[in-house]
Order: structure tokens, then C-alpha cells, then sequence
């Protein structure tokens, strides 16, 4: 055991940060010590410290020797035997695309259409790199592949200037307020050792008020009962068995869902509490509780909506860059 220990420390020990090359010495298919085709993951965890890839699962990180760059080697596949088939350099402070050209040479532009912010695409092609440039000059994320890979990669961009156009939010004029049309109360408290004072009526009762405490929407305005509208509000109020001193539990679940124009809202509100007199106050406040409860839900969820991400449609273009240029088997 202690040899073992002995051998997996040596082991570790022997593991190292990945130097990062300059980007001049990418030669289509090998960049230092990785080669496209030949390196394998195994290989790689190995030799060097690494560490889960962002950038998806076939993909193993590397840790480097500069403290602003991240590099993620893309695989062709996933375990032990895949094959490296691309490489992602992320690049946490930006560098600017004026110094890579004076390496590489000059790059050719390829814009996204529709895009929401400025940004394009800076095209070695014989070298198969494609760089992911901001504002004009910064170089945020790169891609070194195979030169034949980097056209269909492409494929998708324009040489010519998009426009930056504006971000749709279906949103946009909608009043934060999601609508119902239905309210359904499902009610079963046990009849047995049930107290007197807790009578059909009583019950009839509580459900009646319920009901129209649902549809005059109690809570904070993120909610609104309109007849006609697809949202459900509903309330299961069950109770536990009755002791013979008149108590027992009484637990509301409120399931709600609405549609809004960013999509389904599903929420809940539920409380618990035993009751012992003042039954029908006591079971309605529960009741009230468990309302309360979904409001702050609804309220919640309504304040996380919204229009996707600015930089949303820049990932998913870039993210489809890396699956064409750096293939894999799912």
C-alpha cells in the first residue's frame, strides 16, 4: 500500500502545466506536444495537469503556465482512446487582433448575420485558425483546427459587414402579470374523529373563500385570474388523522402555471400547521400561508424573466464554429 501511494504521488509529481505555444507555431495539425488525430485523452492526463472541460464533454482542459489564457482540447470522441481534434484558447484578459496578424499574417473577416453586438470572426484560413473578435480589435477565444475544416466551419458567416441589429424581447410590452383562467380545489379532510365544529358546511366554506381568494389574486400583482386564459391555480388541501383530543395536520400544496411571452412558469406554495380550535380560521390560514408562499414563487420566477443574453447568439454561433471545425462522435 505505501509503495502504491509511493508510485501515484511520483506519478502526479511528474504531471505539468501545458506551455502554450505562440499561435505561429500551429501548423494545421499540431501545437506543441498535441497532435490532432494522435494525442489522445489518456495521453494528455498523463503528461499534463488538467482538468473538465467548459466547452462541452468531448473535451479535456489543460492547465498552462499563463495565467490568461485557458486551453481546452477538443476530442473527437469521449474516454481514454479519443483523439484530439481541435483546440479552444480562451483568452481571460482580451489580446488584441493587430498583434496576432503581425504573427500569422492578415485575417479575413466573416461576420454573423443578425448579430447583437459588434463582434466577427478573424479567418487564417491556410493556417486553420479562426479568432472571435469584440469591438473591433479584441481577441476573446480562438480556434486552431485543420485548414480543410475551417471553410464548412464558416459556412454560416458573411464576408461582408452585418448590421448590429436589436435584440428581440417578446417582453417587451408585457406587464409582468401572468394570467389564469382556471381555479381547482381538491379537498379531503378525514371524516373520521373529525371535530363537530368542522362541518360540511364549514369546509364548503373554506373552499368557497379559497376559491375566490385565488381569483381576486391576494398576492403582489405577478398574477391575475382572467376567464378564457390558459393558467391553472391549483389548491390540495389534505389533513392527517384526528387525534381523539380534536387535533391534526393540516398540509396546502398550491401548484400554479401560466404562460408568459418568455415561455411556461410553473410555481408552487405549500404550509403546514396543526390545528386544534378555531378550526375553520385555523385551516384558512393555512391555506392563506401556503398562498402567500407562491406569491413570493411567482414573484421570484416573474423577476428572473427576460430577453436571452446579449451574448447569447455570439456563444451559439461560436459554439456550432467548434463543432464543425472540431468534430466528435456523441
Amino acid at each position: 500500500m505505501v509503495l502504491a501511494c509511493a508510485l501515484v504521488a511520483v506519478s502526479l509529481s511528474q504531471r505539468a502545466n501545458f506551455v502554450v505555444p505562440p499561435f505561429d507555431t500551429f501548423d494545421g495539425t499540431r501545437w506543441g506536444d498535441i497532435v490532432f488525430a494522435q494525442t489522445t485523452d489518456g495521453d494528455m492526463k498523463k503528461r499534463y495537469n488538467t482538468a473538465k472541460a467548459e466547452v462541452r464533454p468531448e473535451a479535456i482542459a489543460l492547465r498552462t503556465n499563463e495565467a490568461d489564457v485557458e486551453v481546452e482540447v477538443l476530442l473527437d470522441g469521449r474516454g481514454d482512446k479519443a483523439r484530439a481534434s481541435g483546440i479552444l484558447v480562451k483568452c481571460r484578459r482580451p489580446i488584441l487582433l493587430a498583434d496576432l496578424e503581425r504573427h500569422l499574417g492578415a485575417s479575413e473577416a466573416r461576420y454573423q448575420r443578425d448579430r447583437w453586438e459588434d463582434w466577427r470572426i478573424a479567418a487564417f484560413a491556410a493556417k486553420g485558425i479562426a479568432a472571435a473578435v469584440a469591438n473591433e480589435d479584441s481577441v476573446l477565444a480562438l480556434l486552431l483546427c485543420t485548414p480543410d475544416r475551417l471553410p464548412s466551419a464558416l459556412r454560416g458567416f458573411d464576408p461582408e459587414r452585418t448590421d448590429v441589429v436589436r435584440r428581440p424581447d417578446p417582453g417587451e410590452r408585457w406587464d409582468r402579470v401572468i394570467r389564469f383562467g382556471r381555479v381547482v380545489m381538491d379537498m379531503d379532510i378525514r371524516s373520521k374523529n373529525r371535530p363537530p365544529a368542522l362541518g360540511v358546511r364549514d369546509l364548503d366554506r373554506i373552499q368557497d373563500d379559497a376559491t375566490y381568494d385565488a381569483r381576486r389574486a391576494r398576492g403582489k400583482g405577478t398574477i391575475a385570474y382572467e376567464r378564457g386564459e390558459s393558467g391553472v391555480y391549483t389548491v390540495t388541501i389534505r389533513s392527517g388523522e384526528w387525534d381523539d383530543k380534536g387535533k391534526a395536520t393540516i398540509t396546502v400544496n398550491i401548484n400554479f402555471r401560466g404562460e408568459t411571452p418568455y415561455g411556461e412558469v410553473t410555481a408552487t406554495g405549500y404550509a403546514s400547521e396543526s390545528v386544534d380550535r378555531d378550526y375553520r380560521n385555523r385551516v384558512y390560514r393555512v391555506i392563506e400561508k401556503a398562498m402567500d408562499n407562491l406569491d413570493q414563487d411567482v414573484a421570484t420566477k416573474t423577476g428572473r424573466l427576460g430577453p436571452p443574453p446579449m451574448d447569447s447568439k455570439r456563444h451559439e454561433a461560436w459554439r456550432m464554429v467548434l463543432s464543425v471545425g472540431a468534430p466528435y462522435r456523441s
